[in-house]
């Protein structure tokens, strides 16, 4: 029996999904990732929601390029235990090459970013680096198979990340600090105003709203 073209894609989407989905449900069937992968998603949330909203700062992409890097000495300490206790046989080319992979990927962001280049904004945001890190944490400890087919979920369903953490910031109120600098910015347009123009009602009532929100977030805090 031939099964039509429809039903073989949707088990293929759906073997993907569940491929992909294997990353995100790892550590909690390996307890032993938990040390591992929790800091690297706690890491991602704090910074993405108070210091990335508006774009990834080149001290930022550092620190982020330090974390894939720190993640693949991990990795590496790995590789040599098994060395060490059981020989070649425990070495797999696939483990190395993703180690060297992670290593390099970090070591350029931190490149870049100290050189002040554009590029360290794109590569360096936490959102890219936490979500190839946690992929190279599940092929390291064996805790996803690791395949054509995981290769294209993780492809597939980047995009997916992506858009998901962009509404999940868009639906949450900015942080007090970031509201904070906005009026500060504000405030000094508004100073930078001609004297003319600060004698006009519409500046006297701006200032004042102004003022008022300032003092309101103040209060929050």
């Amino acid at each position: 029996m031939v099964l039509p073209e429809s039903l073989i894609a949707s088990n293929y989407l759906w073997l993907l999904a569940d491929r992909w989905l294997q990353f995100t449900t790892m550590p909690f069937k390996n307890p032993e990732l938990l040390w591992l992968v929790i800091p690297v998603w706690l890491n991602w949330i704090l910074t993405e929601y108070f210091q990335e909203r508006k774009g990834t700062s080149f001290g930022n992409a550092i620190a982020n390029g330090f974390v894939m890097f720190w993640v693949g000495l991990d990795f590496t300490r790995t590789i040599v235990n098994n060395f060490a206790q059981k020989g070649f046989s425990a070495i797999s080319l696939t483990h190395v090459g993703m180690t060297a992979i992670i290593l390099t990927y970090g070591s350029m962001i931190m490149f870049e970013a100290i050189k002040g280049r554009k590029i360290a904004h794109l590569i360096g945001r936490i959102r890219e680096v936490t979500y190839f890190s946690t992929i190279a944490i599940g092929v390291i400890y064996n805790a996803v198979v690791f395949d054509i087919h995981t290769i294209i979920a993780m492809i597939a369903f980047f995009p997916i990340f992506y858009i998901i953490t962009e509404i999940g910031l868009r639906l949450l109120p900015p942080p007090s600090e970031e509201l904070v600098e906005e009026l500060e910015e504000e405030e000094r347009e508004l100073k930078h105003q001609p004297k003319q123009a600060k004698q006009s009602v519409e500046y006297q009532t701006k200032y004042l709203e102004l003022m008022k929100k300032k003092a309101m977030l103040v209060k929050k805090k």
